[in-house]
């Protein structure tokens, strides 16, 4: 339930700023998923509560970063993963066709 909660709330606000004007291509896709992950990893509480209800291994290795070196960069590691993983997450791609 949480996975979904997470993935319905960042898809929301990307549809939110692509209508809104703020989301014309990928790379501002990308911008934006960039600062929707780094307002959630603001807390240390909130980065601990990601990384347990994301069942992620804040000492394990992560292909693009390495080991974490903080709560914050694993919880941000938790929500790429799920957001790159995720069936229902949205991608520019997917907005870009469901929109023409």
């Amino acid at each position: 339930m949480y996975k979904d909660k997470l993935v319905h709330e960042f898809s929301d606000e990307m549809w939110y700023l692509y209508h809104e004007g703020t989301i014309n291509n990928a790379e501002e896709f990308q911008r934006e998923k960039d600062f929707w992950i780094k307002n959630k990893i603001k807390l240390r509480n909130e980065c601990k509560e990601i990384c347990g209800e994301l069942n992620y291994d804040v000492f394990g290795y992560h292909e693009s970063t390495g080991h974490p070196k903080s709560w914050e960069e694993a919880a941000s590691n938790a929500l790429y993963n799920l957001l790159d993983e995720h069936n229902d997450a949205l991608t520019f791609n997917q907005m870009r066709i469901q929109n023409d």
